[in-house]
């Protein structure tokens, strides 16, 4: 089959080596699909488009540690990648994992893009749903990589700075040109506004993109832009038509992961690739964060369990195993997006209430079936949004979010951190820091790529 041959070649991109791959210019003639079949099975292969993101949207936060053998036993690529290395130095095996793949679903929509213009014989129907799919693909894509290889926006700025690196085509003859970040944000946005209009309500399956996934998306992307009245429309335009949460109080914790990947919250499957510091044998969860989780809080359970004395491992992936953290939307995300943004909007009564739906199906039960949670109440509004901000870091925990809240919530010097860890080498602890704003939570694009880089149209 035809979408075999362009596999087969953008397999052949990642593993012959970056330079020879960014030199040599494949022939896309002999592998373009040519019926709607082919379309299909290129946005249906979920390990290609579900399963590429980069794991640097993980693996720069603080909700986890490594102990020195867990360090050593990393390559130094990986290494400097936890230390917050200013100046990485990719291998062709880290450029493959962390960027290659990441344009792996971009590439692939692309393709089928340039496909549904050159062939006029697919219905309308499959032409909406293809094109739908395939914008959706890209902009999922591009959001996750502006929250790693991009600047953080600032909605108090021109966001003239470093964005996205942008593939207008299929075509490796043409160059990628690197956007500034206000352009970055609005071809994403641009993107899933239009797939909104072409896909259905909801998808026969989560690896497949749905009207209510864009709108989460969007929800998400606008609050990382510190649009909230934005971020709330479409917040509730996503809880309108799926608002299922899952009664933590009904799953079974005695599997080592507890949750099914694809479950009822899951809006749209999507995990990262190469978290390789964040693995489960591998990261120890941060001990502050772990005791902020009260007993009755049935994520303490359900989340976590104990690798050995003092180290504690995390086990709720919704993916039902450890290959990769969740960065997918969820409607408990939704909840979460909709309560931060009524309670900056001033509404904090109705964000409470909001935080009050997710949190009950979070918590313990009592004898009598009610829920054994006991919601504060606030009368000062910033003191229910560091409430709701530290309830968003509890639930969304290795689901990709934390480093985007970082990036956004170091804005604001109410909300500003400085992260730290903390290497033991040959007997003394070395103290590596993370300041707020500082120019490591941009991740360097290897250079073998910035070399290649068209000019950016203005």
């Amino acid at each position: 089959m035809r979408y075999y041959l362009i596999h087969l070649f953008f397999a052949i991109m990642a593993l012959t080596g970056c330079k020879k791959f960014l030199d040599e210019k494949p022939d896309l003639n002999r592998v373009q699909p040519s019926r709607a079949e082919d379309l299909y099975a290129l946005l249906d292969n979920a390990m290609e488009i579900n399963g590429k993101f980069t794991g640097f949207i993980e693996m720069g936060c603080d909700d986890y540690t490594l102990n020195a053998s867990a360090y050593s036993e990393l390559s130094t690529f990986y290494q400097d990648v936890y230390i917050w290395k200013p100046d990485l130095i990719y291998t062709v095996a880290d450029i493959t994992l962390q960027w290659l793949n990441a344009y792996t679903p971009i590439m692939t929509a692309n393709v089928v893009e340039e496909s549904l213009d050159r062939l006029d014989h697919i219905s309308e129907t499959d032409r909406k749903l293809l094109k739908g799919r395939a914008l959706f693909v890209k902009g999922l894509a591009y959001s996750v990589l502006a929250q790693t290889f991009a600047e953080p926006f600032n909605a108090k700025s021109e966001n003239l700075g470093k964005g996205i690196v942008w593939r207008n085509s299929s075509d490796p003859n043409e160059k990628s040109i690197r956007l500034n970040v206000g352009q970055s944000y609005e071809r994403i946005i641009a993107l899933l506004e239009e797939a909104a209009q072409l896909l259905p309500e909801s998808a026969s399956d989560s690896t497949k993109p749905s009207k209510e996934a864009c709108y989460a998306l969007l929800s998400r992307i606008y609050l990382w832009m510190q649009d909230y009245e934005r971020s709330l429309y479409y917040s509730e335009l996503a809880l309108a038509l799926n608002n299922h949460l899952i009664d933590y109080s009904k799953v079974d914790g005695s599997p080592l992961f507890p949750f099914t990947a694809m479950n009822e919250e899951t809006l749209y499957f999507a995990y990262c690739n190469g978290s390789m510091t964040t693995l489960q044998n591998t990261a120890d969860v941060s001990e502050e964060l772990y005791d902020s989780y009260e007993e009755d809080d049935l994520r303490k359970t359900l989340y976590f369990y104990e690798k050995s004395p003092g180290q504690i491992g995390f086990r709720g992936h919704y993916m039902g195993m450890d290959f990769g953290s969740f960065v997918g939307p969820t409607v408990a995300e939704l909840y979460l997006i909709k309560a931060e943004c009524q309670v900056r909007l001033g509404n904090t009564d109705q964000g409470m209430v909001t935080m009050g739906i997710l949190l009950e199906n979070r918590w313990r039960k009592k004898a009598d079936g009610a829920s054994s949670l006991d919601l504060p109440s606030f009368s000062i509004g910033e003191d229910a949004l560091r409430y709701i901000l530290k309830e968003r870091r509890k639930e969304l925990v290795f689901r990709g979010a934390r480093w985007a809240d970082l990036r956004r919530l170091n804005l604001d010097e109410r909300f500003a951190i400085t992260i730290e860890r903390s290497i033991d080498m040959d007997g003394k602890a070395v103290k590596y820091t993370l300041p707020p704003n500082d120019r490591r939570y941009t991740y360097p694009i290897p250079k073998e790529v910035e070399e290649k880089l068209g000019s950016n149209e203005k």
